[in-house]
């Protein structure tokens, strides 16, 4: 098959996955109830984690074991900005805080708190990158630091108890209010979803550009890459930043549709699983980020009541069978899959005569 032929068909199983998945998606709330409708909200959002996950790993190689970290921040910034601008927390209250620090004033206004939910993970994440990434530190190494990363966020979130609410976490968040009222379940929804299309919308925009290339390149031999003039390094940061906010965004919308987060949000579970929904689905494609999330969290609701804790063993064994039998991906062996043209059938069903 021809490299445009084949290039062709992928991008027309991938468009008609897309299509189905964007359908479902959009009509779910016509045949769920108010709780079913909520609880994909949330999922919703965490496809925009995975996302980030793809363009981070998929599109540039890089294995980040800490992207939760970006996310849980955005989830703390915006669920603290919309506890103090309806006064001081009772999370505050009980540690003897009486008067708002000044560090926390420009949260009372709601779109600061939206635009520092974004803009401080993506610069702690450019100070992080820039250490990790700029050096020769690669491969298995990046993810071990972020890993350390991320479990020292959540040891941070749980002994700063005075303004994150210590292993209690920070309760009472409302939804969205992005016309001055909160939304309600049904709105919320759409809005979320919305959010994850623009999210796959600037994913692809960037894979499919030059951009993109570059990070394919530095995926495919970073030394050739570096020899052909390239400057890598700032590439690689570049994108590590990307990706934190669009974390960073995910983690804003998650807690604003849970209405609490914890430290687990920052941790290392959620980073793996992150992970995990990007390898089962397929990574480098974006579809498959997306069909993981939706999948993997669907089938944990699902199967959770009657497997409890072993739930995640049945995920690592779903891993094991798709690294050794579709090292690409459910979605990414679809897109690949060539069935037998008519004369090499005939062949075969002549010989087995």
């Amino acid at each position: 098959m021809g490299g445009i032929k084949k290039a062709r068909l992928i991008f027309t199983r991938r468009a008609g996955i897309n299509a189905l998945i964007l359908a479902f998606v959009a009509l779910y709330p016509v045949a769920a109830g108010a709780y079913r409708t909520d609880v994909l909200a949330k999922t919703l959002a965490l496809v925009i984690l995975a996302l980030s996950v793809d363009l981070l790993w998929g599109y540039t190689g890089i294995l980040s074991l800490g992207q939760a970290v970006p996310f849980g921040l955005g989830a703390y910034i915006a669920a603290i900005s919309d506890n103090v601008s309806r006064g001081i927390p009772d999370y505050m209250v009980t540690y003897g805080i009486t008067q708002l620090p000044a560090a926390f004033m420009p949260l009372t206004v709601p779109a600061v708190g939206v635009a520092l939910a974004v803009a401080v993970p993506a610069a702690l994440s450019y100070l992080i990158g820039r250490l990790l990434l700029s050096g020769r530190v690669r491969g298995v190494f990046v993810s071990l630091i972020t890993m350390a990363v991320a479990n020292v966020a959540t040891v941070y979130i749980n002994n700063a108890q005075k303004f994150t609410g210590g292993s209690n976490g920070i309760g009472d968040i409302t939804r969205p209010a992005p016309f001055g009222h909160a939304l309600s379940i049904y709105g919320n929804y759409y809005f979320v979803m919305a959010a994850a299309v623009l999210a796959y919308a600037f994913c692809y925009y960037i894979g499919s550009s030059r951009l993109g290339r570059v990070l394919g390149a530095i995926r495919a031999n970073e030394n050739r890459a570096v020899f052909i003039g390239y400057r890598v390094s700032d590439y690689k940061v570049f994108i590590y930043v990307v990706s934190a906010a669009l974390a960073a965004i995910a983690g804003m919308l998650y807690a604003r549709t849970t209405g609490m987060v914890s430290p687990a949000v920052t941790g290392i579970r959620l980073s793996t699983l992150a992970v995990i929904w990007v390898a089962v689905g397929g990574r480098g494609n974006l579809t498959g980020a997306v069909a993981g999330c939706l999948a993997l969290n669907g089938m944990e609701r699902f199967a959770a009541g009657f497997l409890g804790d072993a739930w995640e063993l049945a995920v690592g064994a779903i891993l094991l069978l798709i690294v050794f039998f579709m090292p690409d991906g459910v979605i990414g062996a679809v897109l690949r899959f060539r069935p037998l043209r008519p004369a090499a059938r005939a062949k075969g069903g002549g010989a087995g005569g």
